[in-house]
């Protein structure tokens, strides 16, 4: 069954979906091919996947609890790398959301979430965030819309797509207002680094 959404893509798929004519996509840049690339990789690099790194390299998951502080919370056989945010999403969602629960989420925000929690048959709580207040998040409208059917408090921080990045005091109060339901707090964080301010 196809899930409604409102995102541009969306539009246009759906509007170009009926058996067009052609088409056409084109670069002007030449393709990069594999081989002008392995003269450069470190001969140190090992490419020999084995079955105990389906969850990513260990010396990169390491590299995430050092980054996040986690060391004393969890352990490396903790972290999964994924190819990307998309897919981290998806996984976290689908494991998660189930039928009837909620999902609060900041809007405008990243639409992914909005389309998978549909999908599975939650019920989708958005928080409005405004140009008048600089794009903050309402955080005491988010503490209102959490409910003990909310599951999952979604995040993007920095947000996409105004790059509205909260401060400790609104991440404090979303991750109280999660704990005070038993709800999981999922902080797409995709655009760190990319901020003009600190996190």
């Amino acid at each position: 069954m196809p899930v409604p959404s409102n995102s541009f893509w969306e539009q246009w798929l759906t509007a170009h979906r009926a058996k067009p004519e052609a088409c056409v996509t084109f670069s002007l840049s030449p393709s990069p091919l594999l081989q002008e690339f392995v003269a450069e990789l470190d001969p140190g690099l090992p490419l020999d996947w084995s079955s105990e790194d389906y969850q990513g390299v260990p010396g990169l998951r390491e590299q995430v609890l050092d980054r996040y502080g986690y060391r004393s919370a969890c352990g490396v056989n903790d972290v999964l790398i994924t190819a990307g945010a998309q897919e981290a999403n998806y996984l976290a969602l689908t494991q998660l959301l189930s039928p009837g629960d909620e999902l609060v989420i900041d809007t405008p925000g990243w639409q992914q979430p909005l389309v998978l929690a549909r999908q599975i048959g939650a019920t989708v709580k958005r928080v409005p965030r405004s140009e008048a207040s600089g794009w903050a998040l309402d955080i005491d409208q988010l503490e209102a819309l959490v409910t003990p059917k909310t599951k999952v408090i979604f995040i993007c921080n920095p947000n996409n797509p105004t790059g509205r990045v909260e401060d400790e005091a609104t991440l404090r109060r979303i991750i109280a207002a999660a704990d005070r339901v038993g709800a999981y707090v999922l902080s797409d964080e995709v655009y760190r680094g990319l901020e003009w301010t600190e996190v």
